[in-house]
């Protein structure tokens, strides 16, 4: 939700604080824009959910003064991966890439989420622009000629309305915020759904697809070798990843 510049509480409200909004309030934050960050959980999650990073996200951390601490909680890993189906076939083979890739990082690094998200919480009291609140939900989101209203409610205080130029839900699968902006029922198609009609047309014309697809999934084509990392097979191919 895009507003215009006014007298509004915040420059921007993220709705979500887990890795990408943690790390958008960070952002914001270094660039001195005021933030308010919103997750209605008061500690972190304590079993990961995502495990994977690559060497671009890193550079997004090094550009906010945290890659040192991200790669000692983190390890990089040169090795591919196999995706098994329960009976043992061979769904999509991840290649590795040795060395340091395009980004000036490593290609692929491992972490446990909850750490993850431990740096970057800690890292926004770097930040007297950003205003983090844990344990508090958003119960209404409404557009205004020249604002945002986001309705707030916690256990320690009275509901509450702030205002801020800009929203942006990084809450996960089950968004509030995308909820609001689409409710159940009137969502445009899903990714996978356009995916799928652009790459049967594109095979019907003849063309290398460029969508994963189908039950046997191709990667997009990319003439640099640390880009084309998404290397599917066909099922029952048991290749070797690097």
């Amino acid at each position: 939700m895009i507003q215009s510049e006014t007298n509004v509480d915040y420059d921007v409200a993220i709705v979500g604080a887990g890795p990408v909004g943690a790390l958008l309030a960070n952002l914001l934050g270094c660039g001195g824009r005021r933030v308010l960050l919103i997750d209605k959980e008061r500690e972190i999650y304590a079993l990961p959910r995502a495990v994977h990073f690559d060497g671009e996200v890193m550079r997004a951390f090094q550009s906010i003064g945290l890659a040192d601490e991200i790669a000692a909680i983190s390890r990089a890993s040169s090795k591919g991966m196999h995706f098994i189906s329960s009976t043992g076939q061979t769904l999509l083979i991840r290649r590795g890439f040795d060395g340091v890739g395009p980004q000036g990082w490593a290609n692929d690094y491992y972490v446990h989420q909850p750490d993850l998200e431990a740096v970057l919480r800690k890292a926004l009291a770097r930040h007297q622009s950003v205003v983090a609140r844990y344990g508090v939900e958003v119960t209404a989101i409404k557009e205004t000629a020249d604002a945002v209203a986001v309705g707030l409610t916690c256990a320690e205080r009275q509901p509450e309305t702030l205002t801020a130029n800009y929203l942006i839900g990084c809450d996960g699968a089950r968004s509030f915020v995308r909820d609001r902006l689409h409710p159940r029922g009137s969502r445009p198609a899903s990714a996978v759904a356009r995916g799928r009609c652009a790459h049967e047309a594109d095979d019907a014309a003849g063309k290398e697809p460029a969508r994963i697809h189908g039950p046997t999934l191709r990667s997009e084509p990319s003439h640099d070798p640390c880009l084309r990392r998404w290397q599917p097979q066909a099922v029952g191919d048991h290749a070797d990843a690097r």
